[in-house]
């Protein structure tokens, strides 16, 4: 049993794997800095089955289970092994199999080149004024003699980063001539070099550090909130290398003040809160960031002024005022009407894009005339501190909009019916809205409006409505209504629900081999009624760089693929929808889950073989046509060779110009036949025509000789008009027939 077991195993082995179900992206392996060995083969998302890994040592031992899985929604997706030094030099060889053993990968991976050390750590700049700079680090690998190096670095004046060139066995780095007046940024990588086994790994960046100060365009940047408060901050995204400590102050003489509230990431300060006060936001502000070390410095004058961003107008409000339009109305956290600089942007249900007012100073109110009162309206509007008060830089984001209007053609309310399971209406595809809305919903049937029995939420607001479904409502026209709780954005829509329909994907492919026919796919659906389905079918095979795909067909769950190679490896999947006997949807369903028949892929999965260009697609054709010129060319211009290859046909004209015309066509004497010859055709005898004919009564007597007999040069009379012979004589001879006996 044993030994037969062997043998399928090899067998398997060879062919590389049955059957798969999955394109799998192979076996990779890494060592992370003699740390640990990782190996993957799913990189993203979850695989389709659970794979079990087996590795081992080319040293005649057996091949050991993966003792730690990665795992992605309880799916095997990588293995994290032990690592020792001894055996990064020799062969390790994987298998990936799954369960029944369809699928199975082997590989033989050089783990040398394989190492990715982590980055260096503690990195230190130091000030030699004789040599200027001095960048130290620490790393995980405590053999330097096996470190290779690359520092990068840059100042506050340049637009690109500097790298040293690659280094061994050190673990410092020297700048010299450094501008105390510029902010130097310093980052490095390592990796193992030549002398201990050279990977093909670099580690990742470290954390930069800086030293020097005058940071013109880096360091700190500060706001004021709408003359809330001001905030300070040096790490926009992410944890900084270490915590640093912020220092600030007016220019009146006072000391440096330290931070009262810092904002932190993971416990690292990235910024600081202080209170705002009026009367110095036109004051120059200092600020000084330091580390605990000092080995990075920023010092900075900051101008305020221009620095302040006010909060966004709430409480839009629409007012439809007959005789001059629409108002929209607002309020600002700002008190001072006067300092305040606004645009206005609007659009109706017809318009593809926004439409703004030119800015406006010192009023919270914009008009808009002729509005249509069939269309949806949609404002926002934004605010700055102006030019009266100390011009800002900055305008506030945009409020959330108000809405007037019906009849929103294009906008509000989407619903799609998932299935013929449920009908589902939303009216904000993402994030939360900006107030909570009531929907509302009826049958054309004179029925009330009925408010939604389950909503959808996103933070407590109601972005979509679920209700049940019934066939026979799918015909009818589907009125809703979205409103506001103070009904100042209110939605009318009549939705056409019959093209709105999303059929949940194909499940349960299946793939039989007809020996005679090909491939049959077949597949169920959700949907009970096959007469009410379109399909498609999309297809590849291993060799394939893009899908093919079946042209769209009704009523049938079963698709058939003549001629396939059972070398290959096939892929599947199917999509579908309502077809026009039963309303046609303009959505197809997803496409379904993938099925696989075949074999023939590689250790890294399926090889997909790259159809790219194939230049002998453009060159044969060129050098064919270039053939066929050359060889017109030298037919036209060169007669002997034209004579060889197209022969002269003979004209026979010229040996009958004699018979035409010296002997105008007489073809005997163009042959000079003598008279003899010719005579010798004509006839030389003679011979009557008796004409026969009939009598009444009995043979006459004429005729009749002793005993009545016939007498032989009688003839049998019939009346006729002919005469009694006709005779036919030639120039030699004649001669005369006589009648055939008669006897009575």
């Amino acid at each position: 049993m044993e030994r037969a077991a062997a043998v399928v195993l090899t067998v398997l082995l060879l062919r590389g794997f049955e059957c798969s179900s999955e394109a799998s992206p192979g076996v990779h392996c890494l060592i992370h800095d003699e740390d640990y060995t990782e190996c993957t083969w799913k990189e993203t998302g979850r695989p389709d089955r659970n794979y079990t890994f087996q590795s081992r040592y080319r040293t005649g031992a057996e091949y050991a289970e993966c003792p730690s899985y990665t795992q992605v929604e309880g799916y095997n997706v990588g293995c994290r092994l032990e690592y020792s030094s001894n055996i990064r030099f020799a062969t390790f060889q994987v298998q990936l199999s799954s369960a029944d053993n369809t699928a199975i990968w082997n590989k033989d991976i050089n783990l040398k080149p394989l190492v990715k050390l982590y980055s260096p750590v503690n990195l230190t700049v130091v000030n030699s004024r004789s040599n200027g700079l001095y960048l130290y680090w620490n790393t995980s690998m405590s053999k330097s003699q096996c470190l290779e190096s690359i520092v990068r670095y840059r100042s506050s004046t340049d637009s690109a980063w500097q790298s040293s060139p690659p280094f061994i066995s050190v673990r410092y780095f020297d700048l010299p001539f450094a501008d105390g007046e510029e902010l130097y940024e310093f980052q490095v990588k390592i990796r193992m070099n030549e002398f201990c086994g050279a990977s093909d790994y670099w580690s990742d960046w470290s954390q930069p550090v800086y030293w020097g100060s005058n940071a013109t365009a880096k360091g700190v940047h500060c706001l004021i909130h709408d003359e809330d408060y001001t905030e300070c901050t040096w790490k926009e995204t992410g944890r900084p290398d270490h915590n640093y400590t912020f220092q600030s102050r007016y220019r009146t003489g006072a000391e440096y003040a330290e931070c009262p509230s810092y904002t932190q990431v993971e416990g690292y300060n990235v910024g600081c809160r202080l209170e705002y006060s009026s009367n110095i936001r036109f004051a120059t502000f200092q600020v000084q960031l330091s580390s605990a070390d000092n080995t990075a410095i920023w010092n900075k004058d900051i101008n305020l002024k221009p620095l302040v961003k006010l909060y966004s107008p709430v409480n839009l409000t629409v007012v439809n005022s007959s005789s001059n339009g629409l108002y929209l109305y607002w309020n600002t956290s700002m008190s001072k009407s006067q300092c305040l600089e606004s645009i206005v942007r609007y659009r109706s249900s017809m318009d593809s894009a926004w439409q703004s007012s030119p800015p406006f100073i010192s009023v919270r109110y914009f008009n808009l005339p002729f509005a249509d009162g069939d269309e949806l309206y949609e404002f926002q509007v934004k605010i700055r501190m102006n030019e009266f008060c100390g011009a800002s830089d900055y305008w506030s984001d945009w409020s959330q909009p108000v809405y007037w209007g019906s009849n929103a053609t294009a906008k509000g309310v989407h619903c799609l019916i998932h299935d013929e399971d449920y009908t589902e209406c939303t009216w904000k595809e993402t994030g939360r809205p900006d107030r909570n809305y009531t929907f509302q919903s009826r049958y054309r049937s004179g029925a009330e409006y009925a408010e939604c029995p389950s909503y959808t939420q996103v933070e407590g607001y109601n972005v979509g409505c679920r209700l049940e479904y019934s066939s026979n409502i799918r015909f009818a026209t589907f009125q809703v209504q979205l409103s506001s709780a103070n009904n100042t954005a209110i939605w009318n829509k009549d939705i056409n629900l019959k093209p709105l329909v999303k059929l949940y994907s194909p499940v349960n492919l299946t793939v039989v081999n007809s020996s005679s026919n090909g491939l049959y796919l077949y597949w169920n659906t959700s949907m009970s009624k096959s007469q009410c389905l379109e399909s498609i079918v999309r297809y590849r095979s291993s060799t394939d760089s893009a899908w093919q795909s079946s042209p769209p067909f009704i009523s049938v769950r079963y698709f058939n693929l003549p001629f396939a190679d059972g070398d290959e490896l096939y892929e599947f999947q199917v999509k579908i929808r309502m077809n026009e006997f039963c309303g046609a949807s303009d959505y197809w369903s997803d496409w379904s889950q993938p099925v696989y028949w075949g074999s023939n892929a590689t250790a890294k999965g399926i090889n997909r073989r790259d159809k790219s260009f194939d230049p002998s697609v453009v060159i044969y054709p060129i050098v064919g046509s270039a053939v066929l010129f050359i060889l017109a060319w030298c037919l036209i211009h060169n007669e002997r060779l034209r004579i060889i290859l197209v022969p002269v046909i003979p004209n026979p004209g010229k040996n009958f110009e004699e018979l035409f015309n010296s002997y105008d066509g007489n073809f005997q004497e163009w042959l000079h036949v003598s008279k003899d010859i010719v005579d010798g055709f004509k006839p030389n005898f003679s011979e009557p025509v008796c004409t026969v004919r009939e009598r009444a009564g009995s043979v006459s007597d004429s005729c009749g000789g002793p005993g009545g007999s016939v007498r032989s040069n009688c003839s049998l009379l019939i009346p006729g008009d002919d005469p009694d012979c006709i005779s036919t004589s030639s120039a030699s001879s004649s001669s005369t027939l006589p009648a055939p006996p008669y006897e009575v």
